[in-house]
This record gives C-alpha cells, sequence and structure tokens, in this order.
C-alpha cells in the first residue's frame, strides 16, 4: 500500500437514507489535505460500522457515483464510487491531494432500486490525510 498517501486517516459512516446524500460534516476532514479514499469491500459478508450500523452491500456501492466539492464550490473529483473499493487483494490506493474539501456539498448519489439498498445503512468511508495534522506517531497502513 502506498505509505506516502495513506499514513492518517478519518473514518466516517454515511448515512444512505435517499438518493442523494452529503458526507456529514467533519472539521479535521474539512481542514486537512485528502490523499486517499478507501471503502471496504464486503463481498458476500454482512459488516457493521462502528456504531454497529449495517454497512451497504457491494451491491449498492457498485450503482454509486461521488461528487466531491471543495469550499469554493468547484467539483474535484465525481466518479463512481466503487473505484474506492479495496480489500486484502486490491491495488494500491489512488493518491490525491485534494484542499480544502468541503463535505457537507460532497454528494454520493445511489441508486435506491439497488439490490439490497435500505434506508437504515450506511456506507463507511475511510480518508487518508496529511500527517502533519496527526499525532507524533502516525498509524502506518
Amino acid at each position: 500500500m502506498c505509505q506516502k498517501c495513506f499514513q492518517c486517516s478519518i473514518t466516517l459512516s454515511v448515512p444512505i437514507t435517499g438518493g442523494l446524500v452529503a458526507l456529514p460534516e467533519n472539521v479535521r476532514l474539512r481542514d486537512s489535505k485528502v490523499t486517499g479514499i478507501a471503502i471496504r469491500k464486503l463481498g458476500a459478508l454482512v459488516g457493521f460500522d462502528k456504531m454497529g450500523k449495517t454497512l451497504a452491500p457491494d451491491t449498492v456501492v457498485e450503482g454509486a457515483h461521488i461528487s466531491l466539492v471543495d469550499q469554493n464550490g468547484k467539483e474535484l473529483i465525481d466518479m463512481p464510487l466503487h473505484y474506492f473499493q479495496r480489500d486484502n487483494n486490491a491495488p494500491p490506493f489512488a493518491c490525491f491531494n485534494i484542499t480544502e474539501l468541503d463535505p457537507t456539498s460532497s454528494k454520493i448519489t445511489l441508486n435506491t432500486g439497488a439490490a439490497g439498498y435500505a434506508n437504515t445503512q450506511v456506507i463507511e468511508m475511510t480518508f487518508g490525510i496529511d500527517c502533519s495534522q496527526c499525532d507524533p506517531q502516525p498509524a502506518k497502513f
């Protein structure tokens, strides 16, 4: 895995309550440089976030798109969400250099008719961030 682009992280659980959802507000994410994004690939398994909420199955992630926007309203990334899915056999994370990300203006567009969709699920996203904002001994992935 790319040590240069994914040394510190923030994990957010995005509730998928409808066809268009925003990322939760996170000041640390807003004020940091985002260097990578990852989503767990579940396969046939059922997963849970740290609060016990059920993760959206891969069928939901496969049909979703993400649009990341900066604090000036400029679209930075618009791509299928499944490009960020990772498991033990996946290639390294894509490296980014995203600054001034606006989580609440960034959107995930979902197909609510996808097999396995339930509006009580979450998409767990791990954002790699620049380590200059982390503790002196950041976790290495």
